[in-house]
């Protein structure tokens, strides 16, 4: 089922957005700044929403928040396609983000609930494969279909999630998790109450303070490169084609063409990379940070050298490096960091960890784009890889400190309960609770926000 799920969510929505930047620009007729502006507008909507929604999950049900972000997201899909003006867009942006906020953390959990910590650590690398063979029939769908008329993907991705949400609500269960709502609860009483739970459990460990640290520089870095790349290429190599897409049909086709070139040889070797994971274990947290470590350390290069390449077989190679180690990295670090979480507040911490790469996101839109503005699109990449440094020093510490002492990456103390035993939760201020043992100790995975 979540993997079936995850293949479903990653053919729609990359059906929808391989050509939504060309619909933007050449149906809606939207300038840089504007473009910026609609980037601007998910991440700040992902940023606000994320906690909240994660809270939803943890009050009325995993299975209810992910029915409830797949319909949200189709909505802000046909919204965009159907109108092609900026407050359209906008309004479908909001959508969309609102959308991936109540289905991020909440899937996660979903399936962790249902079949275990141990068990979801390998569903949780197989829905990254699923999803990254949908992503290549995805790719073929959105230029087929943006071949025709550049609004039709997005309208039938959007037709698509209510279909996928009308399948899930019939099929898709929930035995694992027992919703904390009751009648004469207040969601916003349990926004306050939840979110404290989840974020004692970040302050009773410093692994986590860390892992959120690592979530905002990764954002920054991130951000600049998903906003730049096409930009680059085809700024850097003209015989790619241009915006408009030369003479290979209606305009942008061309360039969607190739970029779905690229993207495809991206997913293919990302495919082996993660059956490559999948083989070698996720089982052992110490194995898994220190690849963690090893990928980040190798993005520094890769999106520093696809930046300054001089040749296109050069920035290919270096543009699908940096893309395999993206795809590696999200399903390694759900892995790593979703292990020991309190079912009370799993979703709630899983997502103010993707809050935080949103908000680096949110920081590194307009700064890495105007290093590029300013200077080039190549100085906005290099810095980029620059705030990726940060990412590698922190990472070396936590595997030092698991080396050490053996623990998992939020190892601590568990956190501490209410002095009268109550949950910190939302099912109303003094309710009697058992904290599960060992209720202990993040999700940086994830589509990629700041790719639409």
């Amino acid at each position: 089922m979540y993997v079936a799920y995850r293949f479903g969510m990653a053919f729609l929505l990359t059906t929808a957005h391989t050509v939504a930047a060309l619909y933007r620009i050449q149906q809606a007729g939207l300038g840089p700044l504007e473009l910026a502006l609609v980037g601007t507008v998910l991440e700040i909507t992902v940023t606000l929403c994320e906690v909240p929604t994660g809270v939803v999950a943890d009050l009325y049900g995993r299975r209810a928040s992910v029915l409830l972000g797949l319909a949200t997201i189709g909505a802000g899909l046909l919204v965009e396609g159907a109108v092609p003006a900026l407050p359209a867009i906008m309004l479908g942006q909001v959508l969309w983000g609102l959308g991936y906020t109540f289905t991020s953390g909440a899937d996660a959990a979903w399936i962790a609930d249902e079949v275990g910590e141990e068990r979801a650590r390998y569903l949780y690398v197989r829905g990254a494969q699923a999803a990254q063979a949908a992503t290549l029939l995805g790719i073929g769908a959105s230029v087929a279909r943006g071949s025709l008329r550049l609004n039709l993907p997005l309208r039938v991705a959007g037709a698509g999630m209510w279909v996928l949400a009308l399948v899930l609500a019939l099929v898709m269960f929930e035995r694992g998790y027992r919703p904390r709502w009751r009648p004469g609860d207040s969601l916003w009483q349990g926004v306050g109450g939840t979110w404290r739970h989840g974020w004692r459990a970040v302050q009773g460990r410093p692994g986590l303070r860390l892992l959120l640290a690592i979530g905002i520089f990764y954002g920054l870095a991130s951000e600049g490169f998903d906003r730049l790349w096409q930009l680059h290429l085809l700024t850097r190599f003209p015989q790619l084609g241009g915006a408009a897409g030369g003479a290979a049909g209606p305009a942008g086709t061309g360039a969607v063409v190739w970029i779905g070139l690229l993207t495809a040889g991206a997913m293919l070797l990302s495919m082996a990379a993660a059956e490559v994971v999948r083989r070698r274990g996720v089982g052992d947290p110490a194995r898994v940070g220190r690849m963690l470590l090893a990928i980040s350390m190798l993005l520094v290069p890769s999106v520093a050298g696809f930046g300054l390449a001089g040749s296109l077989a050069a920035a290919t190679g270096f543009y699908w490096l940096t893309a395999l180690l993206r795809e590696t990295y999200d399903p390694l670090q759900v892995a790593w960091v979703n292990q020991g979480l309190d079912p009370r507040a799993r979703a709630t911490v899983l997502s103010m960890v993707e809050q935080f790469h949103s908000f680096g996101e949110i920081i590194g839109g307009p700064v890495l784009g105007g290093i590029a503005a300013a200077i080039a699109v190549e100085a906005g990449l290099v810095a980029s890889a620059a705030f990726l440094l940060p990412v590698v020093g922190m990472y070396a510490v936590l595997v030092r400190r698991m080396a050490g002492a053996g623990a998992r990456p939020g190892a601590a103390a568990a956190p501490a309960a209410p002095p009268d035993g109550t949950t910190a939760a939302a099912g109303g201020a003094g309710e009697k609770a058992t904290v599960p043992p060992g209720a202990a100790d993040w999700s940086g995975g994830g589509p990629a926000v700041g790719c639409p």
